[in-house]
């Protein structure tokens, strides 16, 4: 039984291993569809094939919005402002104080409550042999 029992396992979790590669490998093949005889290196990104298209020039003549442009200025990069100044919070500190490794309550210990008879054969402190 015991070696019916490892074998089982053994047979399961190499089965396992077998269907997680092969559906790893099936899903990496999927994802790379360079053609056949392509020469480009893994991990490359590859052109799509179309060509670009122009930008539209408004059909409303007189509007002044030109093609190509951003509708809003470029804010990428720009760092974020620091705060209010005179603010009473220092930067890097913690809101509230670190309570790790500080020691739990014990609380209050459990007195057993003796709900028997005195002599009955239940009292804590008799042993029954």
């Amino acid at each position: 039984m015991y070696k019916l029992t490892l074998t089982s396992i053994g047979t399961t979790i190499l089965a396992s291993t077998f269907m997680f590669t092969s559906i790893v490998f099936a899903q990496s093949i999927t994802n790379d569809q360079s053609p056949a005889g392509s020469t480009s290196t893994p991990g490359t990104p590859r052109s799509s094939g179309t060509t670009p298209v122009s930008p539209v020039t408004p059909s409303i003549p007189g509007s002044s919005v030109s093609p190509g442009t951003p509708s809003s200025p470029d804010t990428t990069g720009t760092p974020a402002s620091p705060g209010t100044p005179g603010s009473s919070v220092i930067p890097g500190t913690p809101s509230s104080p670190d309570t790790t490794g500080t020691p739990r309550s014990p609380g209050t210990p459990s007195t057993p409550s003796s709900s028997t008879a005195p002599g009955s054969p239940s009292t804590p402190g008799t042993s029954r042999y």
